[in-house]
């Protein structure tokens, strides 16, 4: 008996050291992920995947940021190597979508997918449509209630796709609604811009 619980109390332990170097390395990977994204840079989106490696196949949210990372990767091949560029960004969408698998009802997995989504769809020939309205009608379910500059994003995403399928009554809808949350996000300035545009 008192093996069992020392195995137990084993198992646990490592349990709590994986989670806490898991939250660590969550942490960095989002930073390399987002500057990866914005500063077009390719070793922080390798890097980015390397960091979230080793827990892909446990957690969810490692598991769609390491796909969203492989997408950015695929960015960079876009002119001088096209084929390896939609081979990539195949790859990273099985990956996020197999992370929706691991844990439909995580936001935070939805909403990396739905952006990823409509970023993808708009800059290269892959089209996600199916699965941004599978997460559309996710969050219309649930609910947006994630912090203004998080809904913020969400809704101006929402509209993008809107746009993006000439669903334009929706479109102007999902702009207001980023409007109204009353975010600092420059989303806001976006939506702005753009209901303007489609207003007049």
């Amino acid at each position: 008996m008192r093996k069992k619980i020392g195995v137990l109390y084993c198992c646990i332990f490592i349990a709590g050291i994986f989670a806490q170097s898991m939250g660590e390395d969550l942490k960095k990977a989002i930073l390399l992920h987002d500057s990866a994204a914005l500063e077009s840079n390719a070793d922080k989106a390798l890097a980015c995947q390397e960091l979230l490696k080793p827990y892909i196949e446990k957690d969810a949210v490692c598991r769609a940021y390491y796909g969203s990372a492989v997408t950015v990767e695929a960015s960079f091949y876009e002119k001088s190597n096209p084929i390896k560029a939609l081979s990539l960004l195949d790859k990273g969408s099985e990956f996020i979508d197999s992370a929706v698998e691991m844990d439909s009802d995580n936001f935070i997995v939805r909403i990396l997918r739905l952006t990823n989504g409509v970023q993808v769809s708009s800059s290269s020939p892959l089209k996600r449509y199916k699965v941004i309205k599978n997460d559309i009608a996710w969050f219309e379910k649930n609910g947006i209630d994630y912090g203004k500059d998080e809904n913020a994003r969400l809704y101006y995403n929402i509209a993008l796709f809107h746009l993006a399928v000439n669903n334009l009554d929706a479109a102007l809808y999902a702009l207001d609604d980023c409007i109204a949350t009353k975010s600092s996000d420059p989303v806001v300035k976006k939506a702005q811009e753009l209901l303007r545009r489609y207003e007049e």
